[in-house]
């Protein structure tokens, strides 16, 4: 997965991370199904076919590489995360410093009077 550049990137991407957290347990629960089927089959010493072993094997390795794969999502997800955070508080920082002296500059140089007089009175 690449990391998110923008913030529409990391809504995306946080939105996908939710779907894929909410299947995730699914998956776990099929995967551990057929683990137990296959552990069961072990502890009777019913043979397996050659073929239905390295399927097995095979699931076993996307399995592992699957949840590696979201774990490291989750860690980049947080990384990003900070990242933007930190950045809009720089932005936040810069805008209100920017407000601040542009008040000021106006406050200095705007073409107004506070000695206001009325007519006649």
């Amino acid at each position: 997965m690449t990391p998110p550049k923008n913030l529409a990137e990391m809504i995306s991407f946080v939105e996908v991370r939710n779907r894929i957290v909410l299947e995730y347990d699914n998956k776990a629960k099929e995967f551990k199904l057929i683990s137990d089927n296959v552990k069961v089959l072990e502890i009777n010493n019913i043979q397996i076919t050659e073929v239905i072993q390295i399927k097995y094997g095979k699931l076993l390795q996307v399995w592992s590489t699957y949840k590696n794969t979201l774990e490291d999502a989750e860690i980049m997800l947080k990384i990003k995360q900070n990242e933007f955070m930190k950045l809009l508080k720089e932005t936040q920082t810069n805008l209100k410093l920017k407000a601040k002296n542009l008040l000021q500059t106006f406050l200095e140089t705007a073409p107004i009077s506070t000695e206001w007089k009325s007519n006649g009175k």
